[in-house]
């Protein structure tokens, strides 16, 4: 999935025919998927669409939106060293229950590197 602006990819292809395949493929595990930027952002079935930098999470650090669900369990933010993002994506999971952020929902860092919770 290609880079660029989130909001203008979900915007472009979010409950089209070619999702639908895509989520097929991906059941089927017929599928390589990858995305650079906000193609990785789209990924999971909520995204941050945009939001801002800081040194501490902050409501209007971060604003939300539907992703493409094609994994629906996670949450991709990116550029977090030359954006100083860490407090974005603190901000963007303070509101998921303690117990689903540690026992179910993957956080991707920086290189591709789950956590290990």
């Amino acid at each position: 999935m290609t880079g660029g602006d989130q909001l203008r990819l979900t915007s472009l292809i979010a409950d089209t025919h070619l999702t639908n395949a895509i989520r097929q493929l991906i059941a089927q595990e017929a599928l390589v998927l990858a995305g650079t930027s906000a193609g990785a952002a789209v990924m999971g079935a909520e995204m941050i669409s945009g939001g801002g930098s800081g040194e501490s999470p902050q409501k209007q650090l971060v604003t939300m939106g539907t992703g493409l669900s094609f994994l629906p369990d996670i949450l991709v933010d990116q550029h977090f060293h030359n954006r100083n993002r860490m407090a974005r994506l603190l901000t963007a999971i303070a509101p998921i229950p303690r117990s689903s952020v540690w026992e179910s929902m993957k956080i991707l860092w920086p290189f591709l590197s789950p956590i290990k919770f």
